[in-house]
């Protein structure tokens, strides 16, 4: 009777080690839920004459599991030069939206000849879930 409990006790013991392996590692591998995180970009200049250039890139990006991805029904492009003081806009603005990149670029130039490219840009990446401070993200 006493071998017997005794196996019994060690079988316990053994299944509760397995046990509480088990649940710990399947705890580092759970969903953690999704949530989603605001991201901009802006590429802006300003010259002494008060000419201008304005490139922007705003949307959201969900993050689920830890997989990041851009939603492109919330992004939004800014192209802007100022007109007014000569600075124009000779090729583009190009924009693009995909699950994992948004931009906004184009090509400009000064009332003075001189040209540049304005670029914006989010990427998809994945980032720490948030602690849970009341706030929203």
């Amino acid at each position: 009777m006493r071998r017997f409990i005794s196996i019994i006790l060690v079988l316990g013991f053994l299944g509760y080690i397995v046990g509480s392996f088990v649940v710990a590692t399947s705890q580092g591998s759970s969903p953690t839920g999704c949530w989603r995180m605001y991201k901009h970009d802006v590429d802006d200049h300003v010259w002494d004459n008060g000419e201008w250039y304005w490139a922007g890139v705003r949307g959201y990006v969900r993050i689920c599991d830890g997989r990041a991805t851009i939603e492109v029904n919330t992004v939004e492009h800014v192209a802007a030069v100022s007109t007014d003081k000569g600075t124009r806009i000779i090729r583009g603005p190009y924009e693009e939206q995909t699950s994992r990149i948004a931009y906004t670029t184009f090509e400009y130039q000064r009332a003075n000849g001189e040209t540049g490219w304005a670029n914006a840009v989010i990427y998809a990446t994945p980032a720490p879930t948030p602690t849970n401070t009341g706030e929203n993200p």
